[in-house]
């Protein structure tokens, strides 16, 4: 079983392939939540989670992250449930619906 890299819409994830089946699955333990599950960035030594769709220019306003990173993939994780939390508690703003009329 070998292991590579899969470029996905938002960024490329770690996946496994069985050479016997020639096909790609999903790599061990990832989940359909808000984020990509923690990797390890070989190049600063630091483990980083991103968010699995872009953030809404409200939630980027509010102050919630697309990327949270840490030394260990615990304190990514810990940063995560954080994010989430505050996700979940945010004051939700309401989008007027009126028309805009005016002579342009």
């Amino acid at each position: 079983m070998g292991v590579h890299r899969a470029e996905g819409p938002h960024r490329s994830r770690l996946t496994t392939s069985d050479p016997d089946e020639g096909t790609a699955t999903p790599a061990a333990g990832e989940s359909t939540g808000r984020w990509y599950e923690p990797e390890k960035n070989l190049t600063t030594q630091t483990w980083e989670a991103h968010l699995r769709r872009p953030l809404t220019r409200a939630e980027r306003e509010d102050g919630l992250l697309s990327v949270v990173a840490g030394l260990s993939e615990a304190e990514v994780r810990k940063l995560m449930a954080w994010q989430d939390d505050r996700e979940k508690t945010r004051p939700r703003t309401q989008v007027s619906r009126q028309r805009i009329s005016g002579s342009w």
